[in-house]
C-alpha cells in the first residue's frame, strides 16, 4: 500500500478542530464550506426509525400538514429571534399555574 492510500484517524476536541479550521486561508475555507454543504445535502435523516415513528404520530402528521416549505430555516430563526424571554421559562410558569 502506498503512503498516499493510507488513512489516519485523529481524535481531537471539536472546539480545537474549529479553531484550527478558522485559521485557514479563505480559499481553503471555501472548499471546506463546499464539501460540508454537499455532505448536508446528501445526508438522509429519514432513515431513523425513531424519526419515522414520530412522523406517524398525531403530532407529526399535524406538523407536516402545517409545514410551509417556502419558509427557510434562516427566516424562521430571524423571526423567532425577536421573541423575548425563553420558551422554557414559559413552560415552567404554565406548569406552576396548574
Amino acid at each position: 500500500m502506498s503512503p498516499s492510500n493510507r488513512e489516519v484517524e485523529i481524535h481531537l476536541p471539536l472546539e480545537k478542530l474549529i479553531e484550527t479550521v478558522c485559521k485557514l486561508p479563505p480559499e481553503d475555507l471555501a472548499e471546506i464550506k463546499r464539501r460540508i454543504e454537499s455532505q448536508l445535502q446528501q445526508t438522509d435523516t429519514s432513515d431513523s426509525l425513531e424519526e419515522a415513528e414520530f412522523w406517524n404520530t398525531d403530532l407529526g402528521r399535524e406538523i407536516l400538514a402545517e409545514a410551509d416549505p417556502s419558509i427557510s430555516l434562516e427566516e424562521a430563526l430571524r423571526i423567532t429571534s425577536n421573541i423575548k424571554g425563553s420558551l422554557a421559562s414559559d413552560i415552567i410558569a404554565e406548569r406552576e399555574d396548574r
